[in-house]
C-alpha cells in the first residue's frame, strides 16, 4: 500500500477535519452517496490526508450492504462480538 505511514505513527486532526469526517460519515448512513471532492473542499491543505480515509468509509459502506444483501439473516453486531468487545475490562 503507498500511502502506508510507519507503525506507532499517530494521526493528528483539526476540528475542522473531524466536523467534515463526521458530515461525511452521517451523509452516508443517511443513505446519500456523498461526493469526497466537495467534502475535500471543505478542508484545503488536507486532501491528502483525508482523501484515503473517506475512500475507505464508502468502501465499507459499500461491503456492509453487499454483506447484507447477501445474508440478510446475520447480524453484524453479534457476529463481529462487538457488545463484548465494547465492555470494561474487570479490575
Amino acid at each position: 500500500m503507498e500511502n502506508e505511514r510507519p507503525k506507532g505513527q499517530d494521526i493528528e486532526f483539526t476540528d475542522a477535519e473531524l466536523d467534515m469526517l463526521a458530515d461525511f460519515s452521517d451523509a452516508g448512513l443517511a443513505g446519500k452517496e456523498p461526493d469526497i471532492e466537495e467534502y475535500l473542499k471543505r478542508c484545503p491543505g488536507s486532501e491528502a490526508k483525508m482523501r484515503p480515509i473517506l475512500e475507505t468509509d464508502v468502501m465499507l459502506r459499500r461491503k456492509i450492504t453487499e454483506f447484507r444483501r447477501k445474508y440478510p439473516h446475520v447480524d453484524l453486531g453479534k457476529l463481529l462480538d462487538l457488545k463484548h468487545k465494547s465492555k470494561p475490562e474487570p479490575k
